[in-house]
């Protein structure tokens, strides 16, 4: 009698998982299919965030207009989750794929041949700036076919190499600030600042190139650094015109865990 029960309790189980087990695996196929469609760079519409949709149009217009009327320095900043190296990796990506953008639907914002990502160290290069750019998961995936070459040290994504000509290559800040010298960028996009002044002060050299812009996402966790004290204590008249601060607020991101951020506020 015990046997039997034992059996009938097997029969029971097997039926129950087999039928989870198939709910379950045709809900991730759904869920795989719509994260597929909904990070790709080749059909994503930038209003993900109120945030993003704001910056973007603002490049949008801004990127249209005669070089010299432009702004040189954009900074986006504020906590954690508001969609700042997303969108940040996303315009850098469409200034590199540049005229192509238009053989694949993207919004054409303008191009860039060269191109410097910087960010703290090989590990962020890594961690974050690889997996943007190069994941297929990633909003701001450079499709395949467009790279001529990705080239790697030790692991760690050293530059992309469009077949366009444009060239992508990647800084870390722990590099010393003589490693950063040499050829003029025309677009920098920097993630999280540097806090080495020398660094800072390299990087902000490369500026001297009329056509040379750049875009630095923050959370700023340093506070009062030299990269702070240049927009928001800014003294040069010449220079204020030439600032775009955005503001963050983590809060607004939708896709935000809402039972990770109950009770909390911005600050």
């Amino acid at each position: 009698m015990q046997k039997q029960n034992k059996e009938e309790e097997v029969v029971l189980k097997d039926d129950f998982d087999r039928d989870l087990a198939e709910r379950e695996l045709k809900e991730l196929l759904v869920r795989l299919d719509e994260r597929k469609r909904h990070y790709s760079i080749l059909d994503t519409k930038v209003d993900r965030i109120p945030q993003q949709k704001l910056l973007f149009s603002d490049f949008i217009e801004r990127l249209n207009l005669p070089i010299d009327e432009r702004a040189r320095f954009y900074l986006y900043y504020g906590w954690n989750w508001g969609g700042k190296t997303a969108i940040g990796t996303y315009i850098t990506a469409l200034l590199a794929i540049g005229e192509d953008c238009r053989r694949f639907g993207l919004p054409y914002i303008g191009s860039k041949k060269n191109i410097w990502v910087g960010t703290k160290s090989g590990s962020n290069v890594k961690g974050v700036i690889h997996p943007y750019f190069l994941w297929e998961w990633s909003i701001s995936r450079i499709p395949q076919e467009l790279i001529d070459k990705v080239n790697m040290d030790n692991g760690i994504l050293k530059s992309i190499i469009m077949k366009n000509g444009c060239k992508i290559q990647f800084i870390t800040y722990d590099q010393w600030s003589e490693n950063l010298q040499g050829w003029n960028p025309d677009w920098i996009l920097l993630d999280e600042e540097p806090t080495n002044e020398d660094v800072w002060a390299e990087l902000k050299a490369r500026t001297r190139n009329p056509k040379c812009e750049m875009l630095i996402t923050m959370t700023p966790l340093n506070w009062l650094t030299k990269v702070f004290e240049f927009f928001f204590e800014q003294k040069d008249e010449s220079l204020v015109d030439m600032c775009r601060v955005y503001k963050v607020n983590s809060l607004d991101n939708p896709f935000t865990d809402k039972t990770w951020t109950k009770g909390m506020t911005e600050e």
